[in-house]
């Protein structure tokens, strides 16, 4: 109605990317309204050239099912559990260690 928001907005906005609620993903495996919305939100963002991050996934199933449909960015603790800045500085050098020291042999 008047005054509320309306799906014709989203042009009005210039943004690139869209997350997909946890409250979906929780539910895609037994919910099958909460699968067709993934879907429109996938179709929808693939038309207006945005990428997509479904957040709260939290199995091997869901993450299965989201890629099923075509959903390429995922995170939640199925991947990793939610580390402070220090944490993943720290996971970043590591890792970039390792990676030197692998060319290096």
């Amino acid at each position: 109605g008047p005054g509320q928001s309306s799906l014709g907005r989203l042009r009005e906005f210039h943004f690139d990317k869209l997350k997909i609620d946890r409250a979906f993903v929780s539910s895609i495996l037994e919910d099958r309204p909460s699968e067709h919305i993934i879907r429109a939100i996938l179709a929808m963002c693939e038309g207006l050239g945005m990428d997509v991050v479904a957040e709260g996934i939290e199995e091997e199933a869901q993450a299965d099912r989201l890629v099923q449909f075509g959903c390429a960015g995922g995170q939640g603790y199925l991947f990793g559990k939610p580390v402070d800045a220090d944490a993943t500085l720290g996971y970043l050098r590591d890792s970039y260690r390792g990676a030197l020291r692998a060319k290096a042999i």
